[in-house]
């Protein structure tokens, strides 16, 4: 199973677009967990962004062997000496 976890305030018609393009492209269910919001002291004042180790911190860990867990925020993410973050 790949659990999605909303992190912030996401669109509930964009995760169910998500939830059904993942169940289709990995042919297994994909369920939409309970919001989670964005941990407080992510935000780096100033880089306008939020550290995605702590997003990543907050996240549950995988129930079974196979199964995944894919967080989807809304908000410009960075780790430290990276440009970007992806995936």
């Amino acid at each position: 199973m790949i659990e999605i976890i909303p992190i912030g305030n996401i669109d509930p018609a964009t995760l169910e677009a998500l939830r059904q393009a993942l169940e289709g492209l990995f042919s297994q269910r994909a369920h939409i967990g309970d919001t989670l919001a964005l941990p407080h002291g992510s935000r780096d004042q100033r880089r306008n962004q939020h550290l995605a180790s702590m997003l990543l911190a907050e996240l549950p860990s995988p129930l079974g062997s196979g199964d995944r867990v894919l967080g989807v925020v809304d908000v410009d993410i960075f780790a430290p000496r990276l440009n970007s973050v992806f995936g």
